[in-house]
């Protein structure tokens, strides 16, 4: 009788590992890499565990008609919109940040959990005034040198870059992330 009540422990366990395994075939992640890892016990059996890698959430940065925005599966996030395009009116909320005219220099950084933007203020200036949207927080931080907020050439603006989770102007890499503070010193 208790040969028989560990083969049914043992069947029922196996039933439940190709029930999950189907249920990811079925759910199309069977092309998810895994990481197999195979560990004993003192006995000398053998158990096979498996990690599946957190995926990430699908996120796009776009700039279509005038518009910056980031999607994800939450829904759409504007950062920042040129009125003369867009058609959506300049409201005084959005003077300081959100308005942009010109060309907007933008960039995502590889994880897309960073978007860098630089908004001209006026139609017709060679500076602009930069900012990082952060993804995961949902916030929108100026760009400072020494702590204070500054214009940028949008020349320079065009170049920045992200390394990781820092930006990089003009080779030079900011002291930290949130706040992404440079020194007058760096330039």
């Amino acid at each position: 009788m208790n040969s028989s009540r560990h083969e049914r422990a043992a069947l029922v366990a196996v039933a439940y590992g190709i029930g999950i395994i189907t249920s990811f075939i079925g759910y199309g992640t069977s092309d998810v890499s895994t990481k197999t890892m195979i560990s004993y016990d003192a006995g000398g059996v053998a158990a096979v565990v498996s990690a599946l890698p957190v995926e990430k959430p699908q996120i796009a940065v776009t700039y279509e008609q005038g518009v910056l925005k980031v999607s994800s599966p939450e829904g759409e996030r504007t950062l920042s919109f040129n009125p003369d395009i867009s058609g959506l009116p300049s409201l005084v909320e959005f003077e300081e940040q959100g308005i942009h005219y010109g060309k907007l220099a933008h960039v995502a950084s590889e994880s897309l959990e960073y978007v860098f933007f630089c908004e001209m203020k006026q139609v017709q200036t060679d500076s602009c005034t930069p900012f990082i949207y952060d993804v995961l927080t949902d916030g929108i931080y100026p760009v400072t040198v020494n702590d204070e907020k500054v214009d940028m050439l949008q020349e320079v603006a065009q170049n920045a870059r992200f390394d990781g989770p820092m930006l990089v102007v003009q080779d030079v890499v900011s002291q930290g992330a949130k706040p992404w503070n440079f020194s007058v010193s760096d330039f």
